[in-house]
């Protein structure tokens, strides 16, 4: 019943990546133009500054 009721909510789309896969809703205009470079960090340190890069439980 809930899943009925999610799926009337979005058109989902799946878009392939060389690592597998990522469904997406491309009514969400934030992930309409999706780039799977958004999961790469490379990709964001080379577009804005990294405040911090910690690793892992950071100072846990």
């Amino acid at each position: 019943m809930r899943a009925a009721r999610l799926a009337g909510m979005m058109q989902a789309q799946i878009q392939s990546t060389p690592d597998g896969a990522i469904v997406f809703d491309p009514d969400a205009v934030a992930q309409a133009h999706f780039d799977p470079d958004w999961f790469d960090p490379e990709h964001w340190r080379t577009r804005v500054p990294v405040q911090a890069a910690a690793g892992g439980r950071g100072a846990a």
